[in-house]
């Protein structure tokens, strides 16, 4: 970290620590540090956005739980393999447009940068504006913390319930959230059930690769009926005439039939599962923009035809960060 960098941090943090006297600021490798002297010092150790930028992800998430106490907790963020699929593509046609012109004319590293930042800007400036809105920083910071900054390979949602797993920690939550729909099946089910969690993030991990307007867009995704609200409608009318049964209720039992009968026709009324449809134009998209970044000889014509998307880079163009919290047994 630059000396710029350490004094903005050092000054941030006193805003809201009263005792900042008793805090000391270390710049170091994170593979450096004096474990001897941390280790198991922390209530609380946390990353966020680091490791994704580190060669060896294991090795560093070993150090940042050593850090945390036996009873602490580890709190880890960081993009994901999935929902940074978008944004790899978006790397991949802009490091190919790169080489191209250093076929031509041999570019050295400054220069590289600016072509970088230029190619960005013609081709996924709305991208760049919808982040610029959302976090306080410069355009030119957010095209260099995600293409400039060449070392980026994002874990998926088992890496880091392995790295858990191989330090002995217990997963206590994430947001966005890897549990999936059904999750749990009673008070009594393991709430650490890491296979549960591994296999029902594929389906998460699928949402965040496309997401694109947001937390409803995902929940449409898995409606399978040709009239959910009808059904909906129906199935809340038939379990509350079943609620709170006692002796002296008069409830007609061919009301209760001609309600079933009713929640069968409309669950056999379905269609095919939204997020199917939305994965299928997705890679569609991405198979088009492959292919125009294939044959095309200027930025202009990938960017029309970027413009006509419906899914690829459009909205949140995928989940950028995950945090994860774990927790370190007595």
């Amino acid at each position: 970290m630059n000396k710029d960098a350490l004094e903005i941090s050092k000054k941030v943090f006193s805003n809201y620590a009263p005792n900042m006297s008793k805090h000391k600021f270390i710049n170091s490798s994170l593979y450096e540090i004096n474990l001897n002297i941390l280790k198991e010092k922390f209530d609380i150790s946390h990353s966020r956005g680091v490791f994704t930028h580190v060669a060896d992800k294991a090795r560093a998430f070993k150090i940042l739980a050593s850090l945390a106490k036996p009873g602490g907790y580890i709190i880890y963020g960081d993009r994901n393999t999935y929902g940074g699929l978008q944004e790899m593509l978006q790397r991949y046609a802009i490091y190919y447009f790169v080489k191209k012109l250093n076929k031509k004319s041999k570019i050295d590293k400054v220069n590289i940068d600016e072509e970088i930042v230029n190619i960005a800007e013609t081709l996924f400036s709305s991208d760049i504006d919808r982040s610029h809105k959302a976090i306080p920083r410069t355009r030119r910071a957010i095209i260099f913390d995600r293409w400039v900054i060449q070392q980026q390979d994002d874990p998926t949602v088992n890496e880091v319930l392995s790295f858990f797993e191989k330090e002995g920690l217990e997963y206590v939550s994430s947001f966005p959230s890897i549990n999936f729909l059904g999750k749990g099946t009673s008070t009594v089910s393991k709430i650490k059930n890491l296979d549960a969690l591994n296999k029902g993030a594929r389906f998460v991990e699928n949402l965040w690769m496309i997401l694109n307007e947001g937390e409803l867009e995902n929940i449409s995704s898995f409606e399978v009926l040709k009239d959910s609200t009808n059904f909906y409608k129906e199935i809340n009318i038939f379990v509350h005439l079943l609620r709170n049964v006692k002796i002296k209720n008069d409830i007609s039992i061919n009301n209760i039939i001609q309600k079933i009968n009713n929640l069968k026709v409309l669950s056999k009324e379905a269609e095919k599962i939204k997020l199917v449809e939305r994965l299928k134009v997705f890679f569609s998209e991405s198979e088009e923009f492959i292919k125009t970044l294939k044959t095309t000889k200027n930025l202009e014509n990938l960017r029309k035809k970027i413009d006509n998307f419906k899914i690829l880079f459009k909205g949140y163009a995928g989940v950028r960060h995950v945090d994860y919290v774990a927790y370190k047994p007595k």
